[in-house]
C-alpha cells in the first residue's frame, strides 16, 4: 500500500490566497462557478489533511455543474443547446454501441455521465449571460489558479522528486492526466492574447510543470499550441 506524504497538502498555502483574492468579487450564478473551481484545485490537498476523498469532492463539483445548468437553462428565456443535433447523435451511437456489445447498463450510465458533463459545461457558459467584469474576473482567477499549480509543483519537487503522484493540489493520483492539465492552462491563457513575454513565462511555468510529472512530450505540444495562438491573435 503506497503511504502518501502528508506535507504536500500544505501546499495548499500557495493556491489560497488566490481563492481568498476572488472569494468576494463573485456573486450569484458565477460563485457557484468560483465555488466549483475551488473545491476541484485544492481537492488532493483537502484529502491528504482531512482524509475527505478527491473522488467525494468532485462529485459534490458534478452535483453543483449540473444543478447549476439545469437552473440556467430554467431561468434563460432564449436558451439554446448549441448543436444538438450532433449532441442527440453522439448519444444515439452510444445506445447503438451499448445494444450491439451487449455493455451492462450501468456501464453505459457511467460513460454518459462521465462525457455528457463535458457537454453540460459547454450549455452552461453558451446560456449563462455573464458580465464582463464577471467574465474577466473569472479567466484571471482560472489562469492565476494553473499559475499556483506550477508553484506548487516547483515547491513539491524537492520533497517528492519526479513523480507522477500528486497532481498539484488538485488529485493525488491520476498523473496521466496531468498533460491535459497543462494544455487546458495553455488554452486558458491564449484566450487573454497577452504579450510575449507574458507567453513564455506561462509556457516556461507549464513546461516546469510537466516535467516534474515525467512528461517529456508537452514541451513540443506546447510549441505547437503556441504557434496555433500566435495566428489566432495575429489574424484577429
Amino acid at each position: 500500500m503506497t503511504t502518501f506524504d502528508i506535507r504536500i497538502g500544505y501546499l495548499i498555502i500557495f493556491v489560497l490566497p488566490v481563492i481568498i483574492y476572488y472569494l468576494f468579487k463573485f456573486r450569484g450564478r458565477v460563485f457557484v462557478i468560483y465555488a466549483i473551481l475551488s473545491l476541484a484545485f485544492t481537492a488532493g490537498s483537502i484529502e491528504l489533511l482531512t482524509g475527505f476523498e478527491v473522488y467525494k469532492i468532485l462529485q459534490i463539483c458534478e452535483l453543483l455543474i449540473w444543478g447549476l445548468v439545469i437552473y440556467v437553462l430554467l431561468i434563460t428565456p432564449k436558451r439554446e443547446i448549441p448543436f444538438l443535433p450532433y449532441i442527440a447523435g453522439f448519444v444515439f451511437i452510444c445506445i447503438v454501441s451499448y445494444i450491439i456489445n451487449s455493455v451492462n447498463f450501468v456501464q453505459l450510465l457511467l460513460f454518459f455521465r462521465r462525457y455528457l458533463l463535458f457537454i453540460a459545461v459547454f450549455v452552461l457558459f453558451h446560456n449563462i449571460q455573464l458580465s464582463n467584469t464577471d467574465r474577466d474576473n473569472l479567466l484571471k482567477f482560472v489562469i492565476l489558479l494553473f499559475v499556483s499549480q506550477v508553484v506548487v509543483n516547483i515547491a513539491r519537487y524537492p520533497i517528492t522528486n519526479q513523480t507522477e503522484y500528486y497532481i498539484g493540489t488538485m488529485s493525488i493520483l491520476g498523473g496521466s492526466t496531468t498533460a491535459i492539465i497543462a494544455l487546458i492552462g495553455i488554452a486558458a491563457y491564449s484566450l487573454a492574447q497577452k504579450g510575449l513575454k507574458d507567453w513564455f513565462a506561462i509556457g516556461l511555468g507549464i513546461v516546469v510543470f510537466t516535467l516534474v510529472y515525467r512528461k517529456k512530450t508537452n514541451p513540443i505540444l506546447l510549441l505547437l499550441l503556441s504557434g496555433v495562438a500566435g495566428l489566432i491573435w495575429y489574424g484577429s
